[in-house]
């Protein structure tokens, strides 16, 4: 059957085919991939690399796309262009599966205290997604620099974690030294050995409000020389916590939008509008999919899908849905790094020996020294804590999630992911879990003062993504009061709404009495009055005064 743009489809095509950068702001659900596709149909005499965000996508864009068009991650072109090509790279890169582990630095730097090997591993995570080209104070883990800044060794610490930092990367870049090649640093070396992607006629960028800045250095580099096309939905950038940013930002373009989401209908569409509108940041989505979508506190008919914001959550969710899946429970991404980690964590509890420690606590040489890393902001660790004070008996644990999990999710009964997993996906019936930060709590936010901290938003954004992988049904259920707080929000706004038109039309009526010079001059001047309040009071409104 052949497909029928939508007018905002069509629209962002035109602009495509103008040649010039575009900027295409997508809602969830909204066909991206399908309008990416129909621009590189629209032109086939240009050749194009479309750029994804991880392989399934990468994927689906090879069965769809135009032969024009080449998919790679951009991590699958930095390997193609640096490692493919060079063997030394590629038997650094096999020494350790382009991993590196707590132990080896330990080990290489003769590093032994766990915080101060966190602090290493952190500068080294955030200076490879950087454009910096040496490590630089900032780029130490902030939880660690408020604990040490202040105190007498500050400056001699900072100085070895960065010094050492340094050396990390000139033993990991050097082909003549067998220390591994991990991920972030063969894509650091492609991205600074100044790439030429000039053989395609544009780059076509998914989901651009999530790239690490070294990734967009190259694409800024190629600004006059090649089309750049940016899609992506700036509500569902969920990854700066470990450095992402928003290209669409960056990037000095015409803006094409798509506000019509396919995926559900406009119940959900519009409980999404209010839900973002709750701290004034509302996304313009409409819903436009044939069939109905709930939302509602109710809890999905199984199969259904729970979504988590945290990988502690997810443990609560299989368990706590036990009598639901019958022992048919499949977690996205699979339990093998869970139990790997519950496990450790249990023989870390026990001070028995370790043989393979899971790469999140391999830090930790005894328990007191995983408290200590919790309490210096290290997320993994204070996961930890945390499941072992719901679950004591860690082992017990980690063998239910090997006994219940399935790896078909078509056969589970109910399906359980964190939503940065479930980033790009959809399901029918969604169950949001009760691990998300309540920032739609008036009190709450109040006491944060919230909006001033860009975590904050993405807090907000955590959300919006997650509700927005239903189809058929949403369940608010677990999140108190949230269903709630957008049904008064969307009260308020249509309330808003008509005292602004009522405005309007009285505005109007007003000023044709004042200016129709027939009536008596007593009643023109009292109509100018009667219109200034009126103007004042739009006014208010307009601006939230």
């Amino acid at each position: 059957m052949a497909l029928r743009p939508t007018d905002e489809q069509l629209q962002a095509v035109e602009a495509y085919r103008s040649g010039q950068d575009l900027k295409v702001v997508a809602v969830a659900g909204s066909g991206k991939t399908t309008t990416l596709r129909l621009m590189a149909e629209a032109d086939p005499g240009k050749r194009g690399l479309y750029l994804a965000f991880n392989r399934s996508v990468r994927e689906e864009a090879a069965r769809k796309f135009p032969r024009q068009v080449r998919p790679y991650t951009l991590h699958a072109l930095a390997f193609r262009m640096v490692v493919s090509r060079h063997e030394a790279y590629r038997a650094k890169f096999e020494a350790a599966k382009g991993h590196l582990s707590a132990p080896l630095v330990a080990e290489a730097l003769e590093v032994r205290h766990p915080l101060l090997l966190h602090a290493v591993l952190g500068t080294l995570e955030a200076f490879l997604r950087s454009e910096a080209e040496t490590p630089e104070p900032g780029m130490i883990p902030l939880a660690y620099r408020l604990a040490r800044a202040g105190t007498r060794s500050w400056p001699e610490e900072e100085a070895f974690i960065l010094r050492e930092t340094e050396t990390l990367w000139r033993r990991m870049t050097d082909p003549n030294d067998p220390f591994p090649l991990p991920h972030g640093a063969y894509v650091k070396l492609w991205a600074l050995s100044g790439p030429d992607l000039s053989f395609a006629g544009a780059l076509l960028v998914d989901e651009a409000q999530d790239l690490d800045p070294i990734f967009l250095r190259v694409l800024e580099a190629h600004r006059g020389r090649v089309q750049r096309v940016y899609v992506g939905d700036p509500r569902q950038q969920i990854y700066g916590w470990r450095g992402a940013v928003n290209a669409m930002e960056r990037l000095e373009a015409p803006e094409a939008r798509l506000t019509w989401s396919f995926r559900f209908a406009e119940s959900l569409a519009r409980f999404v509008r209010n839900m973002t509108a709750l701290r004034d940041r509302p996304v313009e989505v409409w819903g436009k999919a044939p069939w109905a979508t709930r939302v509602d506190t109710a809890l999905p008919r199984p199969p259904f899908t729970v979504l988590c914001r945290t990988n502690a959550g997810v443990v609560g969710a299989v368990v706590a849905t036990q009598e639901l899946h019958r022992g048919r429970v499949h977690v996205v991404g699979g339990v093998e790094e869970l139990v790997h980690l519950l496990r450790d964590a249990a023989l870390l509890r026990q001070g028995e020996r370790r043989t393979h420690p899971h790469p999140d606590l391999a830090m930790a040489e005894t328990w007191e020294e995983l408290e200590i890393l919790a309490q210096a902001g290290y997320a993994p660790a204070y996961g930890v804590l945390r499941l072992a004070e719901a679950y004591p008996e860690l082992e017990a644990l980690a063998a239910y999630l090997e006994r219940v999990w399935t790896p078909a999710e078509a056969v589970a009964g109910v399906v359980v992911s964190t939503v940065h997993k479930a980033k790009g996906r959809e399901w029918d019936r969604v169950l949001l879990w009760d691990d998300f930060f309540p920032w739609w709590e008036e009190e709450l936010v109040r006491s944060l003062d919230w909006g001033t901290d860009p975590a904050h938003l993405e807090e907000e954004n955590l959300l919006y993504v997650a509700a927005t992988r239903a189809r058929k049904h949403l369940s608010l259920g677990k999140v108190a009061g949230l269903l709630e707080a957008a049904e008064r929000m969307g009260v308020y706004r249509v309330a808003e709404e008509s005292t602004r038109t009522y405005l309007l039309l009285s505005a109007e009526v007003l000023r044709g009495v004042v200016e129709d010079p027939r009536v008596p001059a007593e009643h023109r001047v009292r109509a100018l009055k009667a219109l200034g309040y009126l103007e004042r009071g739009e006014e208010t409104l307009r601006t939230g005064r």
